[in-house]
């Protein structure tokens, strides 16, 4: 196998290339979309399960409840209505210093 055959093969491959580079962008857009295609009937499979009634139901009678303690929520809304009540709100501050939550 000499130089000549190397080129000749070399001519033969571009050749047989040659369509493939000039449309290239068009075949990475179709293989592209096809994908896409392929993906979306995937989900929508999915999607079009039905969903095991039993399995949420035991999930649902399972989980636990959330129980505030009313003390806390009282204390919580008393502590609102003290600082309402009390009007503006000062706080001392060092002499050299000035509060940014005041106007």
């Amino acid at each position: 196998m000499n130089v000549n055959d190397l080129k000749l093969q070399a001519k033969r491959f571009l050749t047989i290339l040659q369509p493939v580079l000039r449309h290239h962008t068009f075949i990475v857009t179709i293989l592209s979309l096809g994908f896409l295609m392929f993906v979306v009937y995937g989900v929508s499979g999915v999607l079009q399960q039905p969903s095991d009634a039993a399995y949420r139901t035991q999930k649902e009678q399972g989980s636990t409840q959330t129980i505030f303690d009313q003390a806390a929520i009282k204390s919580i809304n008393d502590l609102r209505s003290r600082n309402e009540a009390s009007g503006n709100l000062t706080f001392d501050v060092a002499r050299n210093r000035i509060n940014p939550f005041t106007e």
